[in-house]
């Protein structure tokens, strides 16, 4: 449970760093990475 409260916050972190980079598409690619990482 900590370990998914601090993907939570670190996600939340990279969030608005990916809306700075102004991309949906990076923003679905870091998305689709993090879930294979998940499921692993």
């Amino acid at each position: 449970m900590a370990l998914a409260l601090r993907l939570v916050r670190w996600l939340g972190r990279f969030d608005c760093l990916f809306r700075l980079l102004g991309g949906r598409v990076n923003q679905s690619r870091w998305a689709v990475i993090l879930i294979a990482w998940m499921v692993r």
